[in-house]
């Protein structure tokens, strides 16, 4: 069974997020981004093999670790549109609470 077959655009982008931050390309690797997070290291591998797309829960903090670049690689950055309507929903919220989590650090 080919991989290809369950892939998505949105599962390629997490994947290509994820790939451009973890090891080899960075000193990060997965079982420490894991840990981090507190999620499983298999969550990590599926979703770095584009095997899986993540929770909400893991979404969001993989954006609170990455910050707001790793948001926009996944959904295309402010004033891109993005074709799935599920996914422009999604896109919207974690916006809004990457907004709303710069607003607090710099309140102090």
């Amino acid at each position: 069974m080919s991989q290809t077959r369950y892939s998505s655009p949105f599962r390629e982008r997490v994947r290509d997020a994820l790939r451009r931050r973890l090891h080899p390309k960075t000193n990060l690797r997965a079982n420490v981004l894991a840990y981090t997070l507190q999620i499983s290291e298999a969550t990590i591998w599926n979703l770095y093999s584009a095997n899986g797309e993540p929770s909400g829960r893991v979404l969001d903090k993989l954006v609170e670790f990455f910050g707001a670049d790793f948001l926009h690689e996944v959904f295309g950055g402010p004033g891109i549109h993005v074709l799935d309507p599920r996914d422009a929903r999604k896109a919207a919220h974690l916006q809004r609470i990457a907004e709303l989590k710069a607003e607090l650090e710099a309140m102090g």
